[in-house]
């Protein structure tokens, strides 16, 4: 299942008292689509009962639910139980709930339990749990969920227990998605030449050649780290001509040395393996040979059109981050519908394929500006209803 159906499915979960397994590779984002259904959802609970969001003053909305995350992987087999404690007399004992337990003995909203990384828990920790999802059956606030990676994950799985695996109500095995993750990218602000760089190389979304050296291998989780070294200033720098880039990027490996001389190879390579970086190396490179946006968005028609994809790629993905500008002024309106017009009039020369990125990539970042009703919008869509199926 993918990740944005999962988050659907996990949301009608929590409405519902039903248990889920999430199941699948490591860095592909279980634990925080786990998170995003549970702000989602709260927030739905809290218009219901008449908050209405504020988004220039982003206020959160009031809790009217609950998440906790227990990590058996580092658990005893008495924590599920509680602390056990001497009575007042020292002539029995017994044992005293704390912590994430205490708060699920007391709860009076929904509570969204997550025992996450339970795989990696010992046969005899997970068997403990056996008695706390029995306890809390048919509770009304308590419904619980399990994350997990697979043996072959190489994350020190010791498999589940089939006990553990018939107390939940289904076992879904997650799967990386491009589209999902670029999604992602797009509302968290990344960086859009990562976002380019993953539509011209889909493949090195995910690796599935996992190993326990000590090396990174890409996987969403390790790409977010990269953008986060770009998000603070990292230099993507390197020596490589463009023609020994667009080598690189059609396979070529002679010409890679020049790219692990640069410190920003070391730390990219350091987050995500070797290839990835160099590849994106060479693509960031052969980005930066694109025209000038901000001409673009002023005179369409005398800016060339570049040829190569990569550059392609990167364009579409800038544009479209541009069109509505960041600073707000009174003429905000006709700027922005100036941009989106110039912006279509330019990419109407070149494959459908990228005007439909643009597009896409256009209303995902400015959902809510009325850009449908620009009337170059309507023209280009007028004649592009094949592509917009």
């Amino acid at each position: 299942m993918r990740i944005s159906q999962l988050k659907d499915t996990l949301k009608f979960s929590m409405k519902n008292n039903m248990r889920v397994f999430m199941s699948g590779p490591p860095g592909i984002g279980k634990t925080a689509i786990f998170n995003q259904a549970c702000e989602e959802l709260n927030a739905e609970y809290a218009e219901e009962l008449g908050f209405i969001p504020d988004l220039d003053s982003k206020v959160d909305p009031p809790t009217c639910m609950d998440s906790v995350i227990f990590h058996p992987s580092i658990s005893d087999p008495t924590e599920p139980k509680g602390l056990p404690f001497l009575s007042k007399e020292g002539e029995t004992a017994e044992f005293i709930p704390y912590g994430h337990l205490d708060k699920l003995n007391k709860a009076t909203r929904p509570v969204q339990v997550l025992l996450d990384d339970f795989p990696q828990a010992t046969a005899s920790v997970q068997a403990s749990y056996m008695s706390l999802l029995d306890r809390f059956r048919d509770n009304e606030f308590v419904n619980f969920f399990i994350a997990g990676n697979r043996t072959q994950d190489f994350a020190g799985s010791n498999g589940v227990l089939e006990p553990i695996k018939s107390r939940m109500d289904s076992i879904i095995n997650v799967e990386t998605s491009l589209e999902d993750y670029i999604d992602y990218g797009r509302k968290t602000g990344m960086s859009t030449s990562i976002i380019a760089f993953l539509r011209f190389k889909p493949a090195l979304l995910y690796s599935d050649k996992l190993t326990k050296d000590l090396v990174n291998t890409y996987c969403p989780r390790t790409i977010t780290a990269v953008d986060s070294w770009l998000a603070r200033g990292l230099e993507v720098s390197s020596t490589i001509t463009r023609a020994e880039a667009k080598a690189l990027l059609d396979g070529a490996k002679k010409n890679a040395s020049s790219v692990k001389q640069s410190y920003s190879f070391e730390i990219i390579a350091g987050a995500v393996g070797e290839g990835w970086a160099i590849e994106y190396i060479a693509f960031e490179r052969l980005r930066r040979t694109m025209p000038d946006l901000n001409k673009i968005l002023a005179n369409p028609e005398e800016v060339p059109v570049p040829e190569d994809p990569a550059v392609l790629f990167s364009l579409v993905g800038g544009l479209a981050s541009r069109i509505v500008p960041e600073k707000k002024d009174k003429n905000l309106k006709k700027l922005m519908t100036s941009n989106f017009t110039n912006a279509l009039t330019y990419i109407e020369s070149i494959q459908k394929e990228f005007q439909v990125y643009f597009v896409k990539d256009v209303f995902a970042y400015f959902p809510e500006n009325g850009l449908e009703k620009v009337p170059k919008f309507f023209e280009w869509s007028q004649h592009n209803q094949d592509v917009l199926i």
